[in-house]
């Protein structure tokens, strides 16, 4: 503990807000649908299918699940702090989320479409309710939460397979044709138009872009509420248990985490390594891959999200880097920064990457923004109580300028 800073709790959060990178950097380069989608741009390389399939393997769902934990966690963290700092815990956190709702709605339109911050300030405020709950609470609240998300992703993925099966019977109507092709237009097939609609939206002036954003993305935030929002939920709570019960402050004895480390993995990797197989035997069919995305896939890399948690932790139990604990103080900032910067690089009116590079290689440019987010966190803390955003973020909630300079 430092200056009332958990210190594993920000070296994680560093940790997440760099490994999240691994599976925004596609959503940065390429169109929506390659996100889940390896084939959405065309024919891929086997450098390409093997970088994706160790993302979606490793990566894609448990970094954001990490960082949905450690958001959760921080709520209860701030709510406890006010209340015993004698303020009203539940106003100080509307004022949060209404705040980090107005600064995603501007960095979804105006930086980047895959924002986070609107999903996390809404269900946040759902969320506010969790922070009185006991354990128990928080135990059935979480279940709840992701069952329900499993079986309302499901019932989507398994409509579009019967919408899709019916279209490929003799005597199908053309409606049916036309809905089907709508179907995997959407996910990314071969040729798509949306694909090269988007593609070349976003190649074009920045003025392009904002039409696109409006008139494309504009009850997206919406819409993800309606897609992640209960799974969201349920890892909120989840890390409000890890918060309270020692884990995300690293009490635990090294014997909790292995056993949670070999829980998560061994109940969890298995089974994500058998459904990239099953994509691979279906020649990697839309169907299979964006459902695996949204739906199959989810049991498992919350698992493999507390695996990766716990390897973690008995890291930090040795070591807390200092640079990796101020890159998770300024998350906020180095992860609407990091928008700025990948969207100049692949964005028409910057350097015109969209679409025109490799898979693997918009990978191979991560670590080089892992190093600039190491590299700027520390020596900005030192002079500094706050990031840019923080402080902003900080100050509007709080309704009063807040101390900068150290």
């Amino acid at each position: 503990m430092n200056n009332d800073r958990i210190d594993t709790l920000d070296a994680v959060r560093g940790l997440a807000v760099m490994g999240i990178l691994l599976m925004n950097i596609v959503s940065f380069a390429f169109p929506e649908a390659a996100y889940t989608n390896p084939l959405a741009m065309g024919p891929a390389s086997g450098a390409d299918i093997a970088s994706w399939a160790a993302m979606s393997v490793l990566v894609d769902g448990k970094m954001r699940a990490i960082f949905s934990i450690l958001f959760g966690a921080s709520m209860l963290l701030v709510c406890q702090r006010a209340e015993a700092a004698g303020s009203n815990a539940a106003s100080i956190h509307m004022r949060r989320m209404a705040w980090l709702f107005l600064f995603g709605l501007l960095h979804q339109f105006f930086i980047w479409s895959g924002d986070i911050l609107t999903l996390y300030a809404m269900v946040g405020v759902i969320a506010l309710p969790l922070i009185m709950a006991d354990d128990k609470g928080l135990r059935t609240s979480a279940w709840l939460a992701f069952t329900f998300n499993f079986i309302m992703m499901a019932g989507l993925v398994l409509s579009w397979h019967q919408t899709i099966d019916l279209a490929s019977l003799p005597g199908a109507t053309a409606d049916q044709l036309d809905e089907a092709r709508l179907i995997l237009d959407h996910l990314g097939r071969s040729g798509s138009p949306d694909v090269q609609a988007e593609l070349a939206a976003h190649l074009g002036s920045y003025a392009d872009i904002l039409h696109w954003r409006v008139t494309h993305d504009l009850f997206l935030p919406l819409a993800s509420l309606m897609a992640s929002g209960p799974e969201t939920l349920g890892l909120f709570a989840l890390g409000m248990i890890l918060l309270r019960n020692g884990f995300l402050q690293g009490t635990w004895a090294n014997a909790r985490y292995w056993r949670l480390l070999l829980i998560g993995y061994g109940l969890g990797l298995p089974p994500l390594i058998g459904l990239f197989f099953w994509q691979i035997t279906g020649d990697l069919d839309p169907l299979r891959t964006v459902g695996t995305a949204i739906a199959w896939s989810m049991p498992f890399r919350i698992l493999v999200a507390l695996g990766h948690l716990s390897a973690i932790m008995l890291v930090l139990g040795r070591i807390t880097p200092t640079r990796l604990a101020a890159t998770g103080r300024l998350a906020f900032s180095n992860y609407l920064g990091t928008s700025l910067l990948m969207t100049t690089l692949f964005y028409g009116y910057g350097g015109g990457l969209f679409g025109h590079i490799a898979r693997w290689q918009a990978y191979a440019l991560v670590p080089l923004v892992w190093l600039l987010m190491l590299a700027w966190s520390k020596p900005w803390l030192g002079r500094y109580h706050y990031g840019p955003l923080e402080w902003l973020w900080r100050s509007a909630a709080r309704g009063a300028w807040q101390p900068m300079l150290r």
